[in-house]
């Protein structure tokens, strides 16, 4: 079988968009899958789902983007500005694969609450859930649901913890686990993230994510892969610190 998380052979003709969407999957959920296949190969086809994940076509382009040049200054801004204990949105995922001449683009709510509780919720095309809560992370997809403890996989963690720092601007552990720059222009910061970790550069060459000067949260977050392969996720109607029910991050059946 093979072990590796490069894309698939291209989809057979007629086999339409929305299996498209369920044979690739995110960067977290496929890493995920490719643990568990190591040590659990009968789960095989259980995590062989779609739709989409983090970790996220046309990128915008930014005029007159300078460096930034006192790193740790702005970290430490986006320490002590960035408090958000709660964030709803609403985002749309395009993944752009070099082997498809049109990217896949699918919808949905994004949700986070203090701490280390994150929940995609994919409504377009298909429905398509991943909850983030601690260490656990649940997968559900056609009235099946699959939780896994991620303690027991090394570069999972490691990859939900860069997703995280990213999606949160969270950059504290910049200095030991990846490589950060940072430009702008008047309107937005532009973060780029290099992993140190070798394991983890054979999935992702590097992350963008822009942040909105006005609020300093996230409006968009790219994932390149080493492939050629991008996903861009562009947030937007963003709600913060709003009370939001702890059902949205349960791992239960729902």
């Amino acid at each position: 079988m093979n072990r590796s998380l490069t894309p698939q052979p291209p989809l057979p003709s007629g086999e339409g968009e929305r299996a498209a969407h369920r044979r690739y999957g995110s960067i977290l959920s496929r890493l995920l899958h490719f643990c568990l296949k190591r040590t659990a190969r009968h789960r095989y086809r259980s995590l062989r789902m779609g739709g989409g994940g983090f970790l996220f076509l046309l990128v915008p382009s930014f005029a007159q983007l300078t460096p930034v040049t006192d790193i740790e200054s702005f970290r430490q801004r986006l320490a002590a500005e960035n408090r958000f204990t709660t964030i709803e949105c609403d985002f749309t995922q395009y993944k752009h694969l070099t082997i498809m001449d049109e990217p896949l683009v699918s919808s949905g709510k994004f949700y986070y609450e203090q701490d280390d509780k994150v929940r995609l919720d994919y409504v377009k095309p298909s429905p398509y859930l991943i909850v983030l809560n601690g260490q656990k992370v649940k997968i559900a997809s056609d009235g099946n649901d699959h939780v896994y403890d991620m303690s027991s996989y090394r570069m999972v963690t490691v990859m939900k913890s860069m997703l995280s720092s990213c999606l949160l601007g969270n950059f504290s552990g910049a200095g030991r686990d990846y490589r950060m720059s940072v430009s702008e222009d008047r309107a937005v910061y532009v973060v780029e993230i290099e992993p140190r970790n070798k394991k983890i550069k054979q999935y992702v060459q590097k992350i963008e994510v822009t942040f909105d000067k006005k609020d300093l949260s996230v409006s968009q977050l790219i994932v390149r892969e080493p492939s050629g392969d991008y996903t861009r996720h562009v947030f937007a109607g963003k709600k913060f610190n709003a009370p939001l029910s702890g059902r949205l991050f349960g791992l239960q059946h729902n």
